[in-house]
Formats: C-alpha cells, structure tokens, sequence
C-alpha cells in the first residue's frame, strides 16, 4: 500500500510539473517568440539629405509684428528690433521594407534603405519697418543677425558628421520588427517608422541646444549698450540720416 501511495506521490508531481511546463493551448508559448530578427538587416543602408534653406531677409513687418513672431523658447537678444528665425525641422522616409517568413507566427519586417532629410525651414532675418534703411540703427540690427544665421549654418554643418553617426548608431539598435500575423506586418512600418523618429528628434533636440548656446554666447559678446553707442556715435556725424522714417512717430527700442 505504501509503495502505491509513493507511486502516486511521484506520479501527481511529475503530472504538475508537467503542467506547468506544457501550460494548456490558452496559455502556451510560442516557438516564435523564441525566433530572432536581428540577425537579418544588421546595418541598413542610412543616406542624410540636408539643407541649409534659402534665407530671406524681411525689413517690412513692423516693430510689433516682429515680437509676435519671436518663438517662445528663443535665447533672449539684446536687440528687440530684429529676430533671426531658423527652426529645425527632419523627414524619415523608408525607401525600402522586406518581409522574411521563418515561421507562420513569426515574421521580420525591416528597412533596408531609410532616407533622413534634416534641414532648415524657411530661415529668415527680420529688420524692423520702422528703421530707415540708410541709419546705423539698420545697418547694426542687419549685421547682428546676419551673424546669428552664419552661427547657425557653421554649428549645422559642423554638427552633420556627428549627427549621421548618432543616428547610424541609434538605428542600429532596432535591427527588424517582428510580427506575429499579417496583421502586425501591416502595422510594421508605422512601428519602425515612429521608432526612427523618435531616435532623429532626440538627436536634433540635442543639437538645438548646443545651437542656442553658440548663439547665446554671440549675445553677450555684442552687448545692447555696445551697439547703442557705435550708433550714437555715428549719428553725432551724420546727422543728416534720421534714424527712423518720417512717418515713425514712436520710436522702437533698439
């Protein structure tokens, strides 16, 4: 009797065991979640567009108008009457995706070429409409922001070889998505293509950092009460050349 008991002990632990080994078919794993992707697109092929833009330089808008476009987040400049806009901006496009089938419940969708067009939209330096364009006060506003947009071009060109090798790198990490069904394949490009955008604007977030730091340096270089007095001083001798058209009542600040 107690070898019968025994018997059923061993028989009722290795029936346990086996259970939860070899769960029932509502709670089984898939050999599939076992299969790897990453060893199928290693190192896509990653080609950088970029482009400084074409700028445009605007002495028409007025004081006030040019206030309204200044972007919240800018460094502040110690001349009001002008502003220097380039604002950042990348596209991510997947020139070439592949599906690879290794099992019916585990498929590798990847890219195997993806363009990243970085670039400048629309820069811009702006002069107050108040100015008369033949003052010092034009020439100075002009010049200072002529100097952050070069600022701005040096910092991106310098910057490009260390962005496409982040960017390399950062995609790298994800080799290929994998799929379950034909289902998830369909949404397999939507998933790659968030992922890379997520890894270019962590990067270029970065890089608009270091660029408004260069500016910010540049600032406190040309102090306000500098250029004031260049401009005070060149007035004393022309005193011809009014400072603001003549049918500028208020004058702006500088």
């Amino acid at each position: 009797m107690l070898k019968i008991k025994v018997a059923n002990f061993f028989l009722f632990h290795i029936i346990a065991i086996a259970a939860g080994l070899f769960p029932s078919r509502s709670q089984a794993w898939s050999y599939a979640d076992f299969i790897s992707c990453n060893d199928l697109n290693p190192n896509p092929i990653i080609s950088l567009k970029v482009s400084y833009g074409k700028l445009v330089h605007d002495s028409a808008t007025p004081y006030q108008q040019i206030q309204s476009l200044t972007p919240q987040n800018q460094e502040k400049c110690p001349l009001t009457s002008g502003l220097a806009i380039a604002p950042i901006k990348f596209e991510i496009n997947l020139k070439r995706e592949k599906t690879v089938e290794k099992t019916p419940n585990a498929i590798c969708v990847f890219a195997q070429n993806i363009e990243v067009l970085l670039y400048y939209e629309d820069p811009a330096i702006y002069i107050s409409n108040e100015y008369n364009y033949k003052s010092c006060h034009f020439s100075q506003v002009l010049r200072h922001f002529q100097t952050h947009q070069q600022i701005n071009k040096v910092s991106f060109e310098l910057a490009l070889p260390f962005i496409y090798k982040a960017i390399r790198e950062s995609f790298g990490n994800l080799k290929a998505y994998k799929a379950h069904n034909n289902e998830e394949v369909g949404q397999a490009s939507q998933k790659l293509l968030e992922y890379y955008t997520a890894q270019v604007a962590t990067i270029v977030n970065k890089f608009e950092k270091i660029r408004q730091e260069k500016n910010k340096k540049f600032d406190e270089l040309a102090q306000k009460d500098f250029l004031e007095n260049v401009c005070k001083e060149y007035h004393q001798y022309h005193k011809d050349v009014p400072v603001f058209k003549d049918a500028v009542q208020l004058p702006i600040p500088f």
